[in-house]
């Protein structure tokens, strides 16, 4: 460990006598290292630093073992561009030399204390930045004013909170091993895909791959298939988007782009043109071609009409994949997103899918024990935070790794502990925190778990019957495929024993929410659940019958429904009429008659429907069965009651978010 003062060699000619004098004030706390030559960062601003090498207790304190920057500032007034300065004295060092989280500022400005808060609060993912004022350093007798400065700037900052990406390697962790295999991929020709849970780091890794291929000599652009400035675009529209996007971001010339040529009738010719252009612009340097949020452009979760239901998807990924293949080496493609299903299906509206199967889906893991251990840890000595060890695997076991989680977790940590610091964290401590997430922040969860309710509502189901142990109705439909994506997610995974949850938070969560989910084991358990669900559903449809046929026929709605049934169902609506017989607490027409009329004008109902008719008619079906068992022999057997379930959760979901059902 270095002891305080100056290194023999260290050259004080660039330095004013203030700034000398202040070079000495740290000295008596810190090593001072290595003198830089000034920074001029334009014509009227120049910078001069010099790199200290933290000695104990600070060393100690705040996890600093490598050197930090320290830049003077002498200009009376802060401005963020002087933020610039610390990057401009890290491109002269080793990346391996310099300390990536904390920075030191000296300014003349006298409220630049302040200023500093501001900026790191409007830019969150900035160096811990410690300002002192050059009076500080040079009038002020308090000898703990360095190390007081420390403790305000490390301790009172959260540097769990993050919502938004990571842009920077500041705070980034456990991501490099999946951004090398990647971009090792795209050097030898290969296309990518990366998909994962909402929070799971996609586009951090997104802002990753772009840092990574600078360093690997790739050109690197990302299309925002979120944004409506891409979906809103037809294929043949989106093809000299992508061009423009490359042209504009490598400043290369604007003639190498002609929209007009861009007809449907040639779009696929003039993009294989263009990025040969490109190619040969960039001194043959491979372009990477990353496409986030790809669902915002595939077949039934696309964002537009033309990408959700058109053959757009087709056309363009033809045209991509045509343009690869005639040029190998001249630019490759990551798909980024939420559902693997635009690779996952091999007809789109009767035609083949381009990509089906052409490039292997990867799912980003979650963190493993040691990935989560050095995040907690570093993050929590920065900020005065010590972890005992049990809390790692406690916060791994219970999180699954998944880095969005762990963070908040450890951020309602930091905040309930005694602010002096540094402060000892135990398991004590994590159990209250983990309780008031579970309780405050389910929101969070359940936004992780949209993509399963929204994409792939029967592994939902087969996640909730595991969560609550119904390892029979689990068991029956849990074939590899049928729960692919739960494990790819990380959600599960199959031990020897069976599959069990990677991530015990999720598990909790849904054991809690689920009314419907509790292991069944007796018949008159199966006819309690069954009644229960049957008495809300039956009103339900009957409302949404009602509603429907009256807004689309009116008067002549009960001529249309008498279309669709008959005998004594249709004896009783033509005694009683449309609306009585449609009336919630109604026993003219039974379940049976409500599906018929509404799978008989499916045209009318599937926009209220996640489902296709033929599934609507086979769950309707499937709780028919039910109910009729339960009216006459009092008997239904497992196998019923496992496919009643399924239909009931998917109609209820579906009523539900159609306003019909309420709870």
């Amino acid at each position: 460990m270095a002891l305080p003062g100056i290194h023999p060699k260290f050259d004080f000619s660039d330095y004013s006598s203030d700034e000398r004098k202040i070079i000495h004030r740290f000295a008596s706390e810190w090593f001072i290292t290595t003198s830089t030559r000034p920074l001029q960062l334009s014509e009227k601003s120049v910078y001069r630093a010099f790199l200290a090498r933290p000695c104990e207790p600070i060393s100690e304190m705040f996890n600093l073992e490598k050197e930090v920057i320290v830049v003077f500032s002498s200009y009376d007034d802060f401005e963020v561009r002087t933020i610039d300065a610390f990057d401009a004295v890290a491109d002269r060092f080793t990346s391996l030399r310099i300390d990536t989280v904390c920075r030191i500022l000296v300014s003349k400005d006298k409220k630049i204390v302040e200023r500093v808060f501001e900026t790191l609060k409007n830019d969150p993912e900035l160096p811990v930045i410690i300002p002192f004022t050059y009076d500080e350093l040079l009038v002020s007798r308090d000898k703990y004013i360095i190390q007081q400065r420390f403790r305000q700037q490390f301790f009172q900052r959260d540097l769990f909170a993050f919502e938004s990406p990571l842009k920077r390697d500041t705070y980034f962790f456990g991501r490099m091993e999946l951004i090398n295999d990647i971009i090792a991929r795209h050097k030898s020709n290969e296309n990518s895909a990366l998909f994962g849970l909402r929070r799971s780091g996609k586009t951090s890794i997104v802002f990753g791959l772009e840092r990574a291929s600078k360093i690997n000599s790739q050109a690197f652009v990302s299309v925002d298939c979120q944004s409506p400035s891409v979906h809103k675009r037809r294929w043949y529209e989106l093809l000299p988007y992508v061009v423009g996007q490359i042209i504009f971001k490598y400043q290369l010339k604007k003639t190498i782009l002609n929209i007009e040529l861009y007809s449907e009738l040639n779009a696929a010719d003039q993009f294989f043109t263009d990025i040969k252009t490109i190619y040969t612009e960039l001194k043959r340097t491979p372009v990477v071609l990353a496409f986030d949020e790809i669902e915002r452009i595939s077949p039934g979760t696309g964002s537009s009409v033309h990408w959700a239901k058109g053959d757009d998807f087709i056309s363009f990924w033809q045209a991509i994949r045509s343009a690869a293949q005639r040029h190998t080496g001249v630019f490759s493609y990551i798909l980024i997103g939420t559902n693997p299903q635009c690779i996952e299906t091999a007809f789109i509206n009767g035609q083949d899918n381009p990509i089906f199967n052409a490039v292997p889906i990867g799912y980003i893991p979650g963190f493993d024990q040691d990935q989560t251990s050095e995040m907690v840890r570093k993050l929590g000595r920065y900020m005065g935070l010590n972890f005992a060890d049990g809390v790692f695997l406690r916060l791994h076991d219970d999180f699954g790794g998944h880095p969005y989680l762990i963070r908040h977790v450890c951020s309602i940590m930091h905040k309930m502990v005694s602010t002096s610091r540094p402060t000892q964290i135990d398991k004590t401590v994590y159990e209250k925190a983990k309780q008031e997430f579970v309780s405050k922040y389910a929101n969070y969860t359940e936004m992780i778990l949209d993509v399963i309710v929204r994409d792939f509502p029967d592994e939902y189901i087969l996640l909730q019957s595991l969560a609550t142990e119904d390892t029979e109705m689990f068991n029956a439909f849990a074939e590899e495929s049928s729960v692919s994506h739960l494990v790819g997610y990380g959600l599960i995974a199959r031990g020897v024993n069976g599959y069990y949850f990677k991530i015990e938070s999720v598990k909790e969560h849904l054991r809690k929410k689920s009314k419907y989910n509790s292991v069944v084991s007796t018949n008159a358990e199966r006819i309690t659940e069954i009644a229960a669900r049957r008495v809300i559903l039956e009103p339900t449809l009957r409302r949404l019958v009602l509603s429907v046929y009256s807004i689309t026929f009116g008067q002549k709605a009960k001529t249309e429904a008498a279309q669709l049934i008959k005998g004594q169902a249709l004896t009783r609506l033509e005694e009683k009429g449309f609306n009585q017989a449609l009336q919630p607490n109604s026993i003219d027409l039974n379940f049976s008659d409500l599906a018929k009329l509404i799978s008989g004008k499916w045209q009318l109902f599937k926009n209220l429907f996640s489902m296709k008719q033929l599934e609507f008619d086979f769950y309707m079906e499937a709780i028919r069965v039910v109910r009729t068992e339960e009216a006459h022999s009092g008997s239904i057997t497992n196998a019923e009651f496992i496919q009643a379930r399924i239909a009931f959760h998917r109609l209820e979901e579906d009523l539900r978010d159609a306003g019909f059902m309420m709870g």
